[in-house]
């Protein structure tokens, strides 16, 4: 038993945001999935976009998400598996072993012969029937999550800024963005010091101009 997640990434442009969250429903559709919820919103470029929690078979898991991944541009996708095989079979065990004590604890009620007999059966017998009940509903959903799996899809719009944090790969590319955004602070750093050195450098001037005058006017 092996239980799946799916995270999906799609871009496109804002006037396209409907159209593409119409063609996510039909992929939907036409794999017997189940749409969780969704949410669309209009609006500029960055701010409009759409989001899918979905359900789909399994067994039209990969069908479906070559279907949804070429719906728009595909931005990223991850698919996660998990082993829930030891989890299931404790619990269908376990099951096993309750529905057993409840057969038997039916016969023993069968052959008591005093109330107080009885009443304490009862009671044993309520409690494993509860139990039967829980260890069920485990293992539903134990089974649902290995029968369905939950499918992220989110629509954004706007440029792309993940291709370079998602692969960790450096090219000659980055490297003259990176030089770039270096030039521009030695540059940004040298702009601040003329601001600051000019005024200084003016006053020192205006300073050496009076003391000019004031020593010349002293020998006079």
């Amino acid at each position: 038993a092996v239980a799946h997640k799916t995270d999906i990434v799609l871009g496109t442009t804002p006037e396209n945001v409907q159209d593409v969250s119409n063609e996510i429903s039909s992929v939907v559709d036409d794999h017997d999935g189940i749409v969780l919820d969704s949410n669309v919103s209009d609006g500029p470029e960055g701010i409009a976009g759409a989001s899918f929690r979905l359900l789909i078979p399994t067994n039209e898991l990969d069908s479906a998400v070559g279907d949804l991944s070429a719906v728009a541009d595909l931005r990223s996708r991850s698919q996660e598996a998990t082993d829930i095989t030891a989890p299931t079979l404790t619990v269908e065990d376990r099951l096993q072993t309750s529905r057993a004590k409840v057969k038997s604890l039916v016969n023993e009620l069968a052959a008591t012969t005093t109330e107080e007999d009885r009443l304490a059966v009862e009671a044993e017998l309520s409690a494993e029937r509860d139990r039967v009940a829980n260890l069920t509903t485990k293992l539903n959903r134990l089974e649902r999550r290995a029968s369905l799996t939950p499918v992220r899809v989110d629509v954004q719009t706007g440029e792309d800024f993940s291709s370079r944090s998602d692969d960790g790969s450096w090219g000659p590319a980055d490297a003259i963005d990176d030089i770039g955004g270096h030039l521009g602070t030695a540059a940004g750093v040298a702009l601040i010091g003329l601001a600051i050195a000019i005024p200084i450098a003016l006053i020192a001037l205006l300073i050496a101009m009076v003391n000019r005058l004031w020593v010349r006017s002293a020998r006079r």
